[in-house]
């Protein structure tokens, strides 16, 4: 059942990925997407991290939500792809924003996700 549950997750968060990819296409050079669906991806897994920890909650939901949608909704792999591609093309200041917002706005969004849930 467990299969079953992260599969129809990250189905729907890799479909929800893709949607913010088409609304937000790259400007400029800077992946705002990728920081995008990074940043929400963590707010939703610290708020039903939040509502497991202090509510309760099936083990169901934690598997849908945190494996699965939170899985196939953020891209790591894109984050560092793109990161790469800063590198090549010497782009220091664009990607050390990039790197800077991305681990902070991710870390504060998981504490913020908790924060609402308790």
């Amino acid at each position: 059942m467990n299969v079953l549950f992260v599969g129809l997750g990250s189905g729907i968060g890799g479909v929800c990925r893709y949607l913010v990819g088409l609304a937000l296409p790259t400007a400029g050079g800077f992946p705002w997407a990728t920081l995008c669906v990074n940043v929400l991806g963590s707010l939703v897994l610290g708020a039903v991290t939040g509502v497991l920890s202090f509510h309760g909650g099936s083990a169901a939901l934690r598997t849908f939500a945190v494996i699965g949608f939170c899985g196939g909704f953020t891209t790591f792999s894109t984050f560092s792809n793109e990161s790469l591609r800063m590198i090549e093309s010497s782009q220091w200041g664009m990607l050390a924003v990039y790197l800077a917002v991305s681990l902070l706005a991710g870390i504060a969004a998981v504490w913020i996700g908790i924060k609402l849930a308790s």
